[in-house]
């Protein structure tokens, strides 16, 4: 059915009877492992192909990286045990790694031990939203623990390339 109505011209029937588009085609493993290397390499938006597939694995950032954040992270606490960004990023990573039972900020327990690439995302959203103020019962954390938090979940899932702990990332 072809029409020159927009959609909201358009009764529900006529909605309906508008063909959905394909499904998209999921990636082979090859694919999955390559688009994680990538991803490793520079972080960038994902198509709605790659994000099926990252959904449903664990935090994808090479261990070897992480096991250096996690250095540079145990030094900057043994410095300033007392600062809550850090102590943000050690428990975001406890978390991210299945060591924590609950999100950080969310207080919730992800569906998998350890939480999937989608559940970190969801944990730097809420952290976002508690740094916005637009929870509706914003947890009682300083606002350095909660930027700890968010920045920390999306790096394990190659939401930026700059590491919570240690130098940033120099251009490419």
């Amino acid at each position: 059915m072809t029409t020159d109505k927009p959609a909201w011209q358009m009764t529900l029937a006529e909605l309906a009877a508008i063909p959905l588009p394909p499904e998209p085609p999921e990636l082979t493993p090859e694919e999955g492992a390559a688009l994680i290397r990538e991803l490793n390499v520079k972080c960038r938006p994902v198509t709605m192909e790659e994000y099926a597939f990252l959904a449903h694995q664990p935090a994808i950032r090479d261990m070897a990286a992480v096991e250096r954040t996690l250095g540079h992270l145990r030094e900057g606490l043994r410095a300033t045990p007392e600062d809550p960004f850090l102590k943000g990023v050690r428990d975001a990573f406890a978390w991210a790694y299945g060591h924590q039972p609950l999100g950080p900020v969310s207080g919730e327990p992800a569906e998998e031990k350890p939480p999937r690439w989608v559940d970190l995302r969801e944990e730097a959203a809420v952290a976002a939203d508690a740094l916005a103020g637009a929870l509706d019962d914003p947890p009682q954390l300083p606002k350095d623990y909660s930027v700890g938090v968010d920045h920390t979940t999306l790096w394990p899932h190659c939401g930026t390339d700059d590491p919570p702990a240690g130098p940033l990332q120099q251009p490419r």
